[in-house]
Order: structure tokens, then sequence, then C-alpha cells
């Protein structure tokens, strides 16, 4: 992450290359238990990482159970499994991109029947590990990834699906809306997209949306509803008109919002210093919700709607009416809209555009 030509490549020893991969130097000794022959022989590096903090801090893990780190770029190495279980594959390490001395484990035991939660982080660069992810269910962990954002997020990926912690891993909640019981082999984090890729054994790959998860602070997690900013919308005069090959539909702007407990929340949408456009009820759950407004228009608020838009425009021309689509229904022009949402007595709110 710090110079795009150098690349890490795991064996028994540790390699580095500086012209991306033309010439490789071994920048270690045997990282592993020694190896151990058999139909299946070990002794192989399964997992290493680069903290993003700092150039030539490595991390590298073994498919014996061994974990080491260098400080100075592979001159020197340590060995940093006190307090780890014996013996198990190390499945993915990561240095924090948020706390220098911060690094976390997953390790897995499978291959010799033991199917526990194995999850750990360190504050001092492996010298003390932690066990965390103690309400994981006993399924085998095969990656685990910190947030680029927002340091308290964490994601891990099991045998049986995707779990993500809004604590640095003292609670953990399956990912499980839509989600298949599937081995979960990889996590890639999209920093700039704001997607949490997720890559299976067996049933392909999947895209979450995760900017709403790194906007979960101890803060908003403690309020009874939080509504989350709203993306902007492009305008389309087809919003709702039939077509040639197909009948037409409404168009939708994802709303998403957080509840400390669940329950109802009564939600409503202005034009900006203008009139009540469209409201509702929705039934939320514990925890990030969404919901889908069809940038409706209700009936008794077109009149009042249309006459405080045109006293908005800035170059006043001949005044627009408004036209129902082929649905029968109304649907919003470009300007600026506030989105109300309240639930016990709170009130959380959003501007949106639509260009």
């Amino acid at each position: 992450s710090h110079q795009q030509d150098v690349l890490y490549l795991g064996a028994h020893k540790l390699y580095r290359s500086f012209d991306k991969g033309e010439k490789w130097e071994a920048i270690s000794g045997d990282l592993t238990n020694g190896g151990k022959p058999g139909n299946v022989p070990f002794g192989t590096l399964s997992a290493l990482h680069e903290s993003p903090l700092k150039f030539g801090l490595l991390y590298t893990g073994s498919d014996d159970g061994v974990v080491q780190v260098s400080k100075d770029g592979g001159d020197t190495w340590t060995r940093i499994t006190t307090g780890l279980p014996e013996g198990k594959w190390v499945s993915r390490i990561q240095a924090s991109a948020h706390e220098k001395g911060r690094v976390y484990l997953s390790l897995n035991g499978y291959r010799t029947d033991d199917f526990t939660a194995y999850l750990y982080v360190s504050e001092n660069y492996g010298k003390e590990w932690r066990r965390i992810g103690l309400d994981l269910p006993a399924e085998p962990v095969n990656v685990v990834r910190e947030d680029p954002i927002n340091p308290e997020l964490l994601y891990v990926g099991t045998d049986h699906g995707v779990y993500v912690s809004l604590d640095r891993g003292a609670r953990f909640t399956a990912l499980s809306n839509g989600f298949p019981a599937v081995p979960v082999h990889d996590l890639a984090i999209q920093k700039t997209a704001g997607d949490l890729v997720i890559g299976t054994h067996g049933r392909s790959m999947y895209k979450v949306p995760i900017k709403q998860l790194q906007g979960i602070t101890p803060e908003v997690a403690a309020s009874p509803v939080h509504l989350f900013s709203i993306s902007k919308k492009r305008h389309s005069g087809s919003w709702g008109k039939n077509s040639a090959w197909k009948a037409g539909v409404d168009p939708e702007l994802p709303v998403y919002f957080w509840m400390s407990n669940p329950g109802k929340a009564t939600w409503k949408v202005r034009l900006k210093d203008g009139p009540e456009v469209f409201n509702g009820i929705v039934d939320g759950g514990a925890g990030l919700n969404q919901l889908k407004y069809n940038l409706e228009i209700k009936q008794e608020a077109v009149k009042s709607y249309a006459k405080k838009w045109n006293e908005q425009q800035k170059e006043p021309k001949k005044e627009l009416e408004l036209e129902k689509a082929d649905t029968g229904k109304y649907y919003l022009l470009k300007g600026t809209y506030q989105f109300l949402l309240e639930k016990d007595g709170k009130t959380t709110q959003q501007t949106f555009t639509i260009e």
C-alpha cells in the first residue's frame, strides 16, 4: 500500500520484490514450525499483511499456527504466539489502519475438527493478544477486516456467513438479510465506492453498501433514531410512464436510518421552505434500516406544491403544471427537499436534492 511496485509472497519464507515481481529476494528465514510431511503437508505461510501506517511493519501467519512480526522490513523477526492456541491455521492477519500497534488475527481449526471461532486483537504489535468475538457462533473464521474509515467497525467472514461489529469485536451481528448461509473466504472493502465485496465458496460474489455502517458512532448507536445523509437523485421525464416494452414504474430513493430499539416511526417529505408533499409510517428493527421513497406527491398536496415550486424558480417563466404519470401518480420535480423521521419524541432530518 506504500509503493505499488512492491510485492510480497509467502512460502515457508517471506519474499519481496521491488520491481513488480521481476526479481525476488527472501527477507526471512523459515517463519513456520519447520514443515510437516504427509499426504497434506504443512509448513507454509497462509496469511501476511503490511501495516498501512508504516512501510516494513510486516506480519505473517502460517498454516501450522506460527505468527511473526518484523518492524524493520524483514531484517529481524519476532515470534508472537504467546496466549494463542497452538497449531491452528492462521486464516488472516490484518494490521490496523488507525493505530500503529494494533493488529487483528483470525485462526481456523476445522482441519482438526475444531469449530471454535478464534478471533484476536493486539494493541502492542502482537506481544499480548486479547480474544474478541466471544458471541460469534461456533463457526471457523476465514477472514477479518478492519474498516478503513471507522476504527470501531469490524467485518468477519466465517464458514456460514458475514458478521459485523460496531464496537471493535465486543459484539457481532449477522449480515443475514438476503445473504445465504455459505462459507465466506474473503472480504474486500472498496473505500472510495463505500462497498463491502464478499467472496464466497460456491455462491459467487456479493456487494453490500457500507457507508451508513461507517457512520454509526457510539452516539448514533445510542440514539432512538438517526437518519443518514441521502444521496442525490437525477430527475427523469420517464418516471412512471409506459413504454413500448414495459409498464411505467416508480423511481426509488433509498433512505437509510438507525433505530436503537424496534418500533414504528413516522416520516415526512417537504419541499424546502415549502409544503409537505408526502408522509408515511415505517416499522423498523433495531439496527440499520432502509425504506424506499418513490418520490410521489400526495394528491392533496399537488396544488400547493406546484404553486410554491413555481415561486421558488430563480428565472420566472410560464408557470409549470404538474402532469400525472401513467401510474396515476405525480412525482417530484428538480429541487431541494427535506426528509424528516420521528420516533419516541426525537426528530431527525436530512436535506436531499433532485437534479
